[in-house]
C-alpha cells in the first residue's frame, strides 16, 4: 500500500511527469512508497482545465489523494484558501520549440527558415499573436488538442510545423523532433512553462513536509514573478489558452547576489501590436518585480489591448459558441449529400447562416453590455468595493470621505495598543516554576517583547528558557525570539490543537508524545480562553501566562476580530509599519495572508511595505505620492484595471 498518493491526468504526458515526481520522492525519502491515482474528469465541464481543476480539488477534499500534479502554466493563480502550493519543481526547458514535418528537418534549423505560406499549428492565443507580429507570410492554424494529437496532425500533413512547449516534448521522449528552440525575443513562453506544481490541502502538514524537498527555489521565485505579471493583468480565473499575455523570468548572478530578469508581453487580437517590457530585482522579490512589471505594461498601452482581447469580449459566449459552431459545421457538411434536393440544401444553408448570425449578434450584445458596465464603473469606480484601512488615524476622515464618494464601503480598524499586564502575578508564578513546563509557546511578537522584559528584570537566564521546547505562532514571532537569542523549535502558521499536534509529529516523530506534557502559553488577556479544552483531548495541560494587554476603544478584541473575519475585503490600506502590526494584533494568531485572501494591498511607504512582506503579504500598490488625492486615484485606477477580474 502506498504511503503517499499523487493525483494525475490520464494523458501520456501527464503520467510521464507524475512518474518523474514519484521517482524523485522515493529517492529523497528512502522507504516511502508513492502511488499514482488517475483523476477522472466529469463530463460536460466548461473546459478540460476547469474540469481537471474541479476534479483535483474534489479528490483532495475527499482525501482520495494527498497531492495533485499540475503543469504550473495551467494552475489557477489564486488557489482557494484550503489548498496549498506545496512544491514547484526545477524547471526543465522553458522555451518554445519548433517542430516541423519530416522532409523539412534538413533545411529548417530556426524559425525564420520556414518558407512563406508555411502552416504553423498553435494552441494558444499568445503564440498566434507573437508569430503574426513577426510579419512573415505564414499561415497560423489553431489546433486545440492534446500534444500527442497535434503531433499526429503534423505527421498527417494537416500542418507543416508546430510551436509547442519544449519541456512537454522532452518529457514525452520526443527530443529528436525539435527543429529549433525559439528565443524569448521570437516567441515568449507562457508563465510557469516547464515547471510542475503540486497542490495539497493546507492542513495536511505531513504531505506538505514530504513534498517540500521537491521545491527548487530559483524556479519558485522566477515563476512567482511570471505569475504575478498575469495576476495583475488578467481576470481571475482566466482561460490559459486564450490569455493574451506571456512572461519569462531568468536568474542572473551579480555582485549583489542572484537577480531576476523578467520579460513580459501583451498582445492584441491579430498580432498587429505587442507591448513588451522588462523588470529586474533581487531573486527573493519575484512577486514584487512581477507586479511592478504588470503596472509598467498597463501604463505603456497594455490596458487598451486587454480591453479589446478575446478573453474580455467573448467570454460570455465562449461556452455557447462551440455548440453552435458544431451545429453549423454539421449542417454545412450535409449539403453535398443533398445536391439533388434543392429545397433541403437551401434550408441547410439558411440554418447555417442563422447560426452564424446568432453568434455574431451574441458577441455584439455582450460588447454593448460590457461597454455599459464600463461606463457605469467609470462613474462610480469603487462601487461595491470594500476597503479596509488597517489603523485608525486622525488623517483618515478625508480619505474615507473621498473613497465613499466613489462608491466604496470603508472599514477602519481601531487602533490596538499593547502594554504591560495590570499585574505580573500569573507570569511571575509561571517563571518561578518554569522547569515544570515541557513547552513554552509565544503567540505574537508582543508576547516575546513583554515576556523577556519581565524575564530579564527578575534575573532569569536564557539557559532556563532554552531547556524547554519553544514554539512560535507566525514568522514575525519567530524573528522576535531569534532577536532575543532563542531559536524556536516549531514555527506554527496558526495555533490550534490539531496544528500543534501535527507539527510536533512532523518535527519529532512518534518519540515526542504530547500526552502528559504541560505547556506555558504566553498571550494577551483576551487570547485563547478556550484553548485548554481543545488541547485536553491530546492530554496537554495548559497554563496561560498573561504577558501583555491589548486595549481597543468601545469594544473588545474578540468582537472586532469576529466582525473583520466575517467580512470580505477587496483592498487593505497600510499607512506604516504600525498599521500592519495593528491588524496582525487584532487578528492574532490568524496569519494576515489567510485573513486577507485575495484582497489587494496598498502601502503608502517603504516601512509599511517591508512590514507587510514580513507577514508574507504581496504588495500590489505603492503610490509615489502620499496624499489623499493620490491614494484615492491609485485605488480608482487599479479598480478599473481589475474590473473584469472581480465582475
Amino acid at each position: 500500500m502506498a504511503h503517499l498518493l499523487i493525483g494525475s491526468r490520464a494523458a501520456k504526458l501527464a503520467l510521464s511527469q507524475a512518474n518523474w515526481v514519484k521517482t524523485q520522492l522515493e529517492k529523497l525519502h528512502p522507504g516511502l512508497l508513492v502511488g499514482l491515482e488517475i483523476i477522472e474528469l466529469a463530463e460536460a465541464e466548461a473546459t478540460p482545465q476547469d474540469a481537471f481543476q474541479s476534479a483535483a480539488e474534489e479528490a483532495l477534499q475527499t482525501r482520495r489523494v494527498d497531492g495533485v500534479l499540475h503543469s504550473l502554466r495551467e494552475l489557477p493563480l489564486d488557489l482557494p484558501l484550503e489548498f496549498h502550493l506545496a512544491a514547484i519543481t526545477e524547471r526543465a526547458e522553458p522555451r518554445e520549440a519548433l517542430v516541423v514535418r519530416d522532409d523539412w528537418h534538413a533545411q529548417v534549423k530556426r524559425l525564420f527558415d520556414l518558407p512563406d505560406g508555411a502552416r504553423i499549428g498553435v494552441n494558444t492565443f499568445v503564440r498566434r499573436a507573437q508569430l503574426q507580429a513577426l510579419l512573415y507570410g505564414w499561415q497560423i492554424v489553431d489546433l486545440y488538442a492534446p500534444l500527442e494529437t497535434r503531433l499526429k496532425q503534423l505527421d498527417l500533413g494537416e500542418v507543416d510545423a508546430l510551436v509547442v512547449a519544449a519541456a512537454a516534448l522532452l518529457h514525452l521522449g520526443e527530443r529528436g523532433r525539435i527543429a529549433a528552440l525559439l528565443e524569448p525575443n521570437e516567441v515568449l513562453p507562457a508563465a510557469g512553462q516547464g515547471a510542475f506544481a503540486l497542490q495539497t490541502r493546507l492542513e495536511d502538514q505531513r504531505t506538505n513536509l514530504l513534498l517540500e524537498a521537491l521545491n527548487h527555489w530559483p524556479t519558485r521565485y522566477a515563476t512567482a514573478a511570471e505569475r504575478a505579471v498575469l495576476r495583475n493583468l488578467l481576470p481571475q480565473p482566466f482561460n490559459e489558452r486564450r490569455a493574451p499575455a506571456a512572461a519569462l523570468a531568468r536568474v542572473e548572478e551579480s555582485a549583489d547576489g542572484p537577480q531576476l530578469i523578467v520579460t513580459a508581453t501583451v498582445a492584441d487580437a491579430d498580432g498587429s501590436r505587442l507591448v513588451r517590457s522588462e523588470g529586474r530585482g533581487p531573486l527573493r522579490q519575484g512577486e514584487l518585480i512581477g507586479s511592478a512589471l504588470a503596472h509598467d505594461l498597463l501604463n505603456n498601452g497594455a490596458r487598451e489591448l486587454l480591453q479589446a482581447s478575446p478573453m474580455n469580449l467573448y467570454a460570455a459566449v465562449e461556452e455557447l459558441f462551440p455548440v453552435l459552431q458544431e451545429s453549423a459545421v454539421a449542417l454545412a457538411a450535409s449539403a453535398p449529400l443533398m445536391e439533388t434536393r434543392g429545397a433541403e440544401v437551401a434550408q441547410a444553408e439558411e440554418q447555417t447562416a442563422a447560426v452564424s448570425a446568432f453568434v455574431s449578434e451574441a458577441a455584439h450584445e455582450f460588447d454593448l453590455v460590457a461597454t455599459k458596465a464600463r461606463k457605469a464603473r467609470e462613474q462610480a469606480p469603487l462601487k461595491e468595493r470594500r476597503i479596509l484601512i488597517a489603523r485608525a488615524t486622525r488623517a483618515n476622515a478625508e480619505l474615507v470621505n473621498g473613497l465613499e464618494e466613489l462608491g466604496a464601503e470603508v472599514v477602519v480598524c481601531p487602533t490596538v495598543r499593547t502594554s504591560e499586564p495590570t499585574g505580573w502575578e500569573s507570569l511571575d508564578k509561571a517563571l518561578l516554576h518554569l522547569s515544570w513546563y515541557d513547552w513554552v509557546t509565544f503567540v505574537s511578537a508582543a508576547s516575546v517583547t513583554y515576556f523577556f522584559k519581565r524575564f530579564l528584570a527578575l534575573g532569569h537566564h536564557l539557559s532556563e528558557i532554552e531547556a524547554r521546547r519553544i514554539s512560535a505562532v507566525g514568522a514575525r514571532t519567530a524573528e522576535a525570539l531569534r532577536a532575543e537569542g532563542v531559536q524556536p523549535d516549531l514555527v506554527l502558521e496558526r495555533f490550534t490543537a490539531e496544528c500543534l499536534a501535527e507539527a510536533v509529529r512532523k518535527r519529532y516523530g512518534v518519540r515526542e508524545r504530547l500526552r502528559g506534557t504541560s505547556m506555558l502559553l504566553l498571550a494577551s488577556q483576551t487570547s485563547h480562553k478556550d484553548l485548554r479544552s481543545a488541547l485536553d483531548k491530546f492530554g496537554v495541560y495548559v497554563e496561560v501566562g498573561e504577558a501583555y494587554r491589548t486595549s481597543l476603544p468601545e469594544t473588545g478584541s474578540a468582537e472586532i476580530a469576529a466582525e473583520l473575519r466575517a467580512a470580505h475585503f477587496h483592498y487593505v490600506l497600510f499607512n506604516g509599519e504600525s498599521s500592519v502590526e495593528n491588524l496582525a494584533t487584532v487578528l492574532e494568531p490568524s496569519p494576515l495572508p489567510v485573513f486577507l485572501g485575495a484582497a489587494r494591498v496598498l502601502c503608502t511607504n517603504d516601512g509599511a511595505r517591508e512590514a507587510a512582506q514580513a507577514h508574507s503579504l504581496q504588495v500590489h500598490l505603492q503610490p509615489n505620492e502620499v496624499n489623499v488625492a493620490a491614494l484615492v486615484r491609485a485605488l480608482q485606477e487599479d479598480c478599473l484595471q481589475q474590473e473584469f477580474a472581480w465582475g
